[in-house]
């Protein structure tokens, strides 16, 4: 069903009944990102977490948790150390957004972030729409927006924007 979902969404997904054949699957196409569903019958989060992060190809690969109860998020989180937890019962669009946050990130660190028409080069720093020039910021602006577009649709608190914009741990 999850799979279809992201499939639906325009994502490229495979599926596996297990973490040994999900961890095989994995080493054959790197994905950018694997959902791990807590539930599945030989769950054991952490020793895959492990097998994940100590293989070259696969250790900057993000982790998302599928847990089935709110309470169930913090332990899964502890155990796998995971990018991001999501409840299995929560709303399609929460859990979509929850993805697409993870995989911009991961975007974001090979220095390019993608949101919509828009595409934030780090090296720049600039700006371009997908058929358009590319307009070059000051490293101020591009951090503003860069930080805007990464934490969409959430709202950013002023002192996160002081800290990521400015370099200042607080606003006087």
């Amino acid at each position: 069903a999850v799979s279809r979902l992201f499939s639906a969404s325009g994502y490229q997904t495979y599926a596996t009944e297990n973490f040994d054949a999900a961890l095989k699957l994995a080493e054959r196409r790197p994905p950018d990102c694997v959902l791990l569903d807590k539930d599945i019958a030989d769950a054991n989060i952490f020793r895959f977490h492990l097998l994940i992060r100590s293989r070259p190809a696969l250790g900057s690969m993000r982790i998302v948790i599928a847990a089935g109860r709110g309470r169930e998020m913090g332990n899964a989180s502890r155990l796998a150390m995971a990018d991001a937890i999501l409840i299995k019962e929560g709303s399609l669009s929460r859990i979509r957004s929850i993805i697409a946050g993870v995989l911009r990130r991961a975007r974001w660190e090979k220095g390019v972030l993608h949101k919509g028409d828009l595409e934030l080069s780090a090296a720049g720093p600039a700006v371009k729409r997908r058929f358009g020039p590319a307009h070059k910021l000051s490293r101020k602006q591009f951090n503003f927006l860069a930080l805007l577009v990464e934490r969409s649709p959430e709202l950013v608190p002023e002192n996160v924007i002081a800290e990521r914009v400015f370099g200042a741990p607080t606003i006087a």
